[in-house]
C-alpha cells in the first residue's frame, strides 16, 4: 500500500515522504524501486533509495555499492554509501560516518546512522574515543550512552579525566546514565 501511495504521489509534494517511510522499512520487495531510484537525479530520492537497500541488506550489493561510493562526488550521498555498506556488512566504512560527526551538514545524519545500527556496533566505536578530535569523543559518549549497555562503563571511565571539558560533561553523564540503567535492569 505504501508503495502505491509513492507511485501515486512520486512528483507531488508528499513523494519524499512517503518514499522515506519506505526507504526506512528495509522491504525486500521494493528493491527495484530503490535500484530505479539510485540513478535518479535527485540527491534526496537518491540518498533514501541507497538507504534503502542498505537496509534491505542484500549483500550481493556490496561491490557496486563499493564502486558507485567511489565514484560518488556528493559527499551526502558518500556518508548515505558508507551507512549502507555497513550494514551490508563492510565495517571499515563506519570511519565516514565517525568521522563525519562534527561536521555541520552531515553530522545529524551520521549520528543517526550509529543510532540506527545500535549496540552491535560498539565494539567497533570504542577505539574512536581515543580520537584526537575532542567533539568525536563527545558525541560518541552521547551515542554509547543511548544504546544502555552498562558493559561501555569501563571504555567510558578514563574519558571524565579528558583534557576537553566537554568530553569529560558528556563522558561523565554517559557514566552515570549508563549505571541508572544498569541499576534499574538488575532490579527488575
Amino acid at each position: 500500500a505504501l508503495r502505491q501511495l509513492y507511485e501515486a504521489n512520486r512528483r507531488k509534494e508528499g513523494g519524499p515522504r512517503i518514499l522515506a517511510a519506505l526507504s526506512r522499512i528495509g522491504d525486500p520487495a521494493q528493491a527495484d524501486l530503490f535500484q530505479e531510484l539510485v540513478q535518479d537525479p535527485d540527491p534526496e530520492r537518491k540518498r533514501l533509495a541507497i538507504e534503502g537497500l542498505g537496509r534491505i541488506s542484500d549483500g550481493s550489493r556490496l561491490p557496486a555499492f563499493k564502486k558507485d561510493y567511489q565514484r560518488e562526488k556528493n559527499e551526502e550521498l558518500r556518508l548515505a554509501y558508507s551507512f549502507a555498506l555497513v550494514l551490508l556488512g563492510d565495517r571499515a566504512f563506519l570511519d565516514t560516518i565517525v568521522l563525519s560527526l562534527p561536521s555541520r551538514t552531515l553530522g545529524t545524519r551520521s549520528r543517526s546512522y550509529l543510532q540506527e545500527m545500535g549496540p552491535a556496533i560498539l565494539p567497533e566505536l570504542y577505539p574512536y574515543l581515543n580520537d584526537p578530535e575532542a567533539e568525536i569523543r563527545a558525541t560518541l559518549c552521547d551515542i554509547i550512552a543511548s544504546f544502555g549497555d552498562p558493559e561501555a562503563i569501563p571504555r567510558l571511565t578514563p574519558l571524565i579525566n579528558d583534557p576537553s571539558q566537554t568530553v569529560a560533561d558528556k563522558a561523565n553523564r554517559a557514566v552515570e546514565r549508563l549505571r541508572r540503567s544498569g541499576a534499574a535492569k538488575a532490579s527488575r
